[in-house]
């Protein structure tokens, strides 16, 4: 239990003042000193961060994003490995397919060492058709319920196919593909438990991050093939490393070839046509394909980005082919101007499902863009939609309790009242009236994240044309503002809440940063830094170097 208590890490961005050796202190964002702060909110540092000396987590408190920038690890995800999970989807898991002979590439994925791995390994019947709706509930098997064996999973078998059929085709058409497809190898990885329990992992760790897709709905035989391929492999990234674990990173190239491609087949001519086949929503070419596959394309982008840290050329192709196809998908079905036109819960669904697909679209693009110093391609200017909705409505089961919880949050919680740009305005304005003037109501820890990183986006942009020392009051104090609502908002909840929101507890430490960068930029360090001097690297290791020197240059505070 030793390494699951140090998985319970609180919100980093409430821890002020850690003393050390010296007897420095090193303060956030927050100005409350850690002897006094609630226990809510004083963070551990993460062991994502441990490659550096020990000293380094008892500075201010940016583990979070020095382990995610970590040039060191062979990917971003064993910092998500590092992060709690919800108690109440802490039941049984399906077991994974047993280790047998599968040959193993020398590149693996690179996992945390044994001590830190640390998850409710339990088991469950792996023919079980819904494994999402209540992952508490479920019967432990016997340990002869997976067979080193075990044939091809039935539902995924035409995925398979399919994939090996694309391989076949680009091998003889495309001389630049150099990839394998061992058919043997994806029989024994493509099983019914294996798809069991890595669609569980999804949605226990990927979706608790990343809540794009719609956990009551999704199912393995009715979602669209491209979105049941990629939560399989994404929730393969949290499994024990077992052999046909360790073989998943094989089939991603191929899986996001496939996935684009049908993505390009599905998407209107014309933009602003928001179906292929005339507007139904079921069936083959219908919109539910399209948006289940424009989320698998997000998803499967996603996920190459945080695995390939040291691999340049799939960061090169994900930056130039990818990024531009999901930013004109998703400009061509007009998703960031969605709003929600209906309260029955069928189709606020939908209408959610496109708003969050631009949302974490923009998100993304900005993210990537931040981590290796590139502009991002969407602006936030176009984002007229709606913001995601509440996370309670997302998360509803059915029709009652859609309606429970608008009875619970109020008549008009199912729809927001601000898009981004005016959230982004108000902030920037010179009136300020606080949370209770601010135009988004109901606000939650994930529309501060999307802000935050709003404000990351015109500091980049500031700096890119020579206006940074203009704009820098008005940033500033909007970045104050920000720290303002996220302290009302984090204060409403309770220690749980925060550990269980995924990793938008850590927003502290990108309002850390947006105060630093503004400060190094004042200083005029900017101009001599590796990290500005170059527009677009290859791997985090500029970011992560100037992490750690903003971190020793404003450890008496900001």
């Amino acid at each position: 239990m030793a390494a699951r208590r140090a998985r319970n890490i609180d919100c980093t961005y409430s821890r002020v003042h850690l003393t050390v050796n010296n007897n420095a202190t090193f303060p956030s964002p927050n100005i409350t000193n850690a002897t006094t702060a609630s226990p809510s909110t004083v963070s551990t540092p993460s062991a994502a961060s441990t490659f550096t000396a020990k000293e380094d987590n008892t500075k201010i408190p940016v583990s979070f994003l020095l382990g995610l920038t970590n040039p060191a690890a062979e990917s971003m995800v064993r910092v998500f490995l590092e992060e709690p999970v919800r108690d109440d989807d802490e039941g049984p898991i399906p077991q994974s397919q047993p280790d047998s002979d599968i040959p193993l590439d020398d590149h693996t994925l690179d996992l945390p060492s044994s001590d830190a791995l640390f998850f409710p390994w339990v088991f469950t019947d792996p023919t079980y058709s819904d494994p999402f709706s209540d992952l508490s509930s479920f019967p432990l098997p016997s340990p002869s319920s997976s067979s080193p064996s075990e044939a091809i999973d039935p539902i995924l078998q035409p995925i398979v196919a399919a994939l090996s059929n694309l391989h076949a085709h680009l091998a003889a058409t495309d001389p630049s593909y150099t990839a394998t497809f061992d058919e043997g190898l994806a029989a024994q990885v493509f099983t019914p438990s294996n798809r069991a329990a890595f669609l569980a992992n999804y949605f226990r760790y990927t979706h608790k991050h990343l809540p794009l897709l719609h956990r009551p709905t999704f199912g393995a035989a009715s979602s669209t093939p491209a979105l049941v391929l990629v939560a399989f492999l994404c929730g393969a990234l949290y499994a024990p490393p077992r052999d046909c674990v360790l073989a998943i990173p094989r089939f991603f190239c191929i899986a996001e070839e496939f996935v684009f491609r049908r993505l390009d087949g599905l998407l209107p001519a014309e933009e602003g046509q928001g179906q292929s086949n005339g507007g139904t929503w079921e069936g083959e070419g219908g919109e539910k394909e399209l948006y289940e596959t424009l989320q698998a394309a997000v998803l499967i982008h996603g996920a190459q980005f945080i695995m390939n840290t040291r691999n340049a050329a799939a960061r090169r192709r994900g930056w130039m082919v990818r990024k531009p196809a999901l930013v004109d998908a998703v400009r061509r079905l007009g998703l960031t101007r969605t709003r929600h036109g209906e309260r029955g819960w069928e189709g606020w669904v939908r209408d959610e499902m496109k708003i969050r697909i631009a949302g974490w679209t923009l998100l993304t693009d900005w993210q990537e863009g931040g981590v290796l110093h590139r502009p991002g391609l969407m602006t936030m200017h176009e984002m007229r939609g709606e913001l995601p909705g509440l996370q309670e409505l997302w998360e509803a089961n059915d029709a009652a309790e859609f309606e429970a919880v608008i009875a619970a949050r109020g008549p008009d919680c199912w729809t927001r009242s601000a898009c981004l740009p005016d959230c982004m305005e108000a902030l920037m304005a010179d009136p300020w009236s606080g949370i209770d003037g601010f135009p988004l109501k109901n606000l939650a820890m994930h529309d501060l994240y999307i802000m935050v990183t709003a404000l990351h986006i015109m500091i980049g942009i500031s700096q890119l044309v020579a206006l940074l020392q203009t704009t820098m009051p008005a940033l500033q104090r909007a970045i104050e503002r920000w720290d303002e609502l996220w302290r009302v908002v984090v204060g409403q909840l309770d220690e749980e809440e925060v550990r269980r929101s995924g990793f938008v507890r850590h927003c502290g430490e990108f309002c850390w940063l947006a105060k630093a960068m503004l400060e190094y930029a004042r200083a005029g360090k900017d101009k001599t830094c590796p990290y500005y001097q170059k527009m677009g690297h290859d791997t985090p290791k500029e970011l992560h170097d100037l992490l750690r020197e903003l971190r020793e240059m404003y450890c008496g505070g900001l």
